[in-house]
């Protein structure tokens, strides 16, 4: 079965006159999908229709459109199938970010409550300055062993 058309064909199933097949087909604007098979005769191809399929002139093509619609149905089952693996796999990562999350707060505050705790600590054990002008003196060292006057 061929899936060329002539220009009368072509027109009818476009709804144009022949000879504006013609015009399309001379300057290379016929609608998008449509190609030029032949000049001379003109023949056209039709372009696939939206699910792939090539347009059929008797339409009993039955047999392999049985088989297209059962590849498809197995395609769709497979599609379905993967699409609830991955729902699966996308809850198992949404808990483990979660988990995470958690963790990571919980180090936060460890963290905190380590740095509190050190604070303390050496708040209590080291006399660190508390003004400026404390601050800006000389060491007890630098005040005995530099003595220039």
């Amino acid at each position: 079965m061929s899936d060329e058309l002539s220009a009368t064909e072509a027109a009818a199933l476009l709804g144009v006159s022949e000879r504006t097949i013609r015009r399309w087909a001379t300057s290379n604007k016929l609608p998008k999908g449509w190609v030029v098979a032949s000049r001379r005769p003109l023949r056209l191809t039709p372009p696939p229709d939206s699910n792939g399929l090539k347009r059929s002139q008797t339409g009993s093509d039955k047999v392999g459109l049985e088989s297209e619609l059962d590849r498809l149905r197995q395609n769709l089952m497979d599609l379905r199938e993967e699409v609830i693996a991955l729902r699966a796999e996308n809850r198992r990562l949404t808990e483990r970010v979660q988990d995470l999350q958690r963790e990571r707060d919980w180090l936060r505050q460890r963290i905190d409550a380590l740095d509190a705790e050190r604070i303390e600590f050496w708040g209590k054990h080291l006399a660190l300055p508390s003004t400026p002008e404390e601050q800006s003196r000389q060491p007890f060292w630098r005040r005995w062993f530099n003595r220039r006057k």
